[in-house]
């Protein structure tokens, strides 16, 4: 596969112009000539002049031409290497023979009288006419040339090559658990009475059922609450003759109070001249009626639950971490919420509490998040997706899908204009959705490839500017 994305490639890249003059440094090349051009397997000449920069002939150096293909697959690498002969006033001459057919890498290296290093990358494709100059590889060095590599306009355009800048964004560690909604236990209401009576009729007589706050649940008739309601009506009255503020007045009507009476309830009962057979008691809160312990004709007794009622417009969802992410999360963090099967339900809540101790069974740590839910899509017993926002600051990033991952390394092409591609390792550390965080290697504003960095790669690979696994130059 990747011989026949390079073979396109070099298909659409120009042939050489022979009046064309390359530059490495201050070494020039120029008049590259084949022979027979198209070349065939077996047979080419190759031709070229080599001029210093200022236009005169390099005299006294030692050329180079070598002809190979990678290694792909089970095919191992062929070069063949071919001395360039010296014709005289900077003229060169290389008879090559091409060994099969198909695209061949020809680098041309020229070691100067003074031990200086140069590459010249060229290429060249058996039955297609032309020789192809594939960019410069860096500034000429001794010892060998740089590293780097030229993709023209048309073949960026091609394999989908997009640039962008290298910038700082606010990114957050992102931890995903599984989590269990429940009520906000906050928001559950036990409904008890300070006196018992029989139930002589239910309002409110289905669990699941809505209720709103101050609406009638049941009607109760207790003989110790009509006595206590009949005794505050008479010293009522009496404080009223007498126009004086009764201990034992005030006692009553306190009695009421503690009874759940409250202060309107309680004006009510003054304008009457007997208290009313059964009480109607009325829902302290809204809610949901989770359970009811009572039935219509039963006996409700002081103390004792009647109903449990909660808002469910705010819920907890409980979800556990593991040990070793326990760490990461803390009180405030914010916290995506979304149904197992729902993908379309998310709402954003917020852990409000980390609980004190590990489950030593499952090596877990339970956190709570607190979320609101005002289209009650969310329900008590409901399993959900969380995940929990952390650690969000602004940080240096590229793209995800702009980063090489290979082994325990990690490159970027870096561009540096006119079509060069550089592979810079970094150093990478936060990854949060499409964008990866760059602790080392690069800068802000720095212009990188985005995508095609898989094909650049391969045309990186080919000149030896990147090695297939681990550092560059280093061992795999």
């Amino acid at each position: 596969m990747f011989r026949a994305l390079i073979l396109i490639a070099l298909l659409v890249a120009p042939p050489l112009l022979a009046a064309e003059r390359f530059t490495v440094g201050d070494l020039g090349i120029e008049q590259v000539t084949l022979s027979p051009d198209p070349p065939e397997v077996g047979d080419a000449t190759l031709s070229f002049k080599l001029t210093q920069a200022d236009g005169s002939p390099l005299l006294g150096a030692s050329v180079e031409v070598e002809l190979f293909m990678p290694e792909m697959g089970t095919m191992p690498k062929m070069s063949l290497k071919t001395p360039a002969e010296s014709q005289g006033e900077g003229l060169y001459k290389a008879e090559m023979e091409p060994a099969m057919a198909g695209s061949w890498e020809m680098p041309i290296r020229v070691k100067k009288p003074d031990g200086q290093m140069v590459e010249f990358p060229f290429s060249i494709t058996i039955g297609n006419s032309g020789v192809i100059y594939k960019g410069r590889q860096g500034e000429a060095t001794k010892g060998g040339a740089g590293k780097g590599v030229y993709l023209s306009p048309p073949r960026q355009q091609m394999i989908g090559v997009e640039l962008g800048r290298v910038e700082r964004k606010n990114i957050n560690r992102s931890l995903r658990t599984v989590a269990r909604l429940v009520s906000d236990e906050t928001r559950v209401f036990d409904l008890q009475l300070k006196y018992s009576g029989d139930i002589e009729r239910l309002y409110a007589n289905r669990e699941g059922e809505f209720v709103r706050q101050g609406q009638a649940l049941f009607a109760i008739y207790s003989s110790e609450l009509y006595e206590a309601q009949e005794i505050y009506l008479q010293l009522n009255r009496e404080q009223k003759k007498t126009q004086s503020d009764h201990a034992l007045f005030r006692s009553a009507k306190e009695k009421l109070g503690l009874w759940g009476f409250g202060a309107q309830e309680i004006a009510e009962l003054s304008k009457l001249s007997r208290p009313p057979k059964a009480q109607i008691v009325k829902s302290p809160v809204s809610g949901f009626i989770l359970q009811k312990f009572l039935s219509e004709g039963g006996y409700a007794t002081r103390g004792k639950p009647i109903y449990k009622i909660a808002d469910l417009s705010k819920l907890w969802a409980l979800a556990e971490v593991f040990e070793q992410e326990a760490q990461l999360v803390n009180n405030g963090d914010r916290a995506k919420v979304e149904l197992a099967y729902n993908t379309g339900t998310a709402v954003e809540g917020q852990v409000d509490y980390i609980y004190p101790y590990l489950d030593e069974r499952t090596r877990t740590l339970k956190i709570r998040v607190r979320l609101d839910n005002p289209q009650m899509a969310f329900k008590p017993g409901m399993y959900a997706n969380v995940t929990i926002l952390s650690d969000q600051r602004e940080r240096l990033v590229v793209p995800r899908r702009a980063v090489l991952f290979s082994g325990k390394h990690q490159y970027v092409f870096v561009t540096e204009g006119d079509g060069y591609f550089v592979p810079s390792e970094i150093q990478t550390g936060l990854i949060s959705g499409d964008w990866v965080e760059v602790i080392e290697g690069l800068s802000e504003g720095q212009q990188v490839s985005f995508s095609a960095n898989f094909l650049i790669s391969s045309e990186a690979q080919l000149r030896n500017a990147l090695p297939r696994f681990g550092k560059p130059g280093g061992k795999p």
